[in-house]
């Protein structure tokens, strides 16, 4: 779900800036907490409703995720990635190719 006050390609922008630095297997980590983050009320409520298809229906309905789901899992992670190593292989790399390693 994106957030009323904001457009799909400004929440995506958001998440872009917010997970710079971060790696590809990183954002995934994110994504997967921001989606578990949903799934946890609904576990809570369900508990509190009774099991049914129509309390789980109307569960789904009302929980989707959200960018604060997003924000949230964004915060508890660090990056696994480190720039200054990067910059370092980089390094590597352009003296490599200056001395014609293969």
């Amino acid at each position: 779900e994106f957030s009323p006050l904001f457009g799909k390609d400004e929440v995506l922008s958001r998440c872009a800036t917010a997970t710079d630095g971060f790696s590809g297997s990183d954002i995934r980590l994110v994504c997967k907490e921001a989606a578990m983050r949903p799934l946890r009320r609904m576990l809570n409520q369900l508990q509190a409703l009774g099991h049914g298809d129509q309390n789980m229906s109307l569960l789904l309905k009302r929980n989707p995720v959200t960018l604060d789901d997003y924000s949230d899992a964004r915060r508890s992670m660090q990056p696994t990635s480190n720039s200054r190593l990067a910059s370092q292989i980089d390094a590597w790399g352009d003296r490599r190719e200056r001395f014609g390693a293969d």
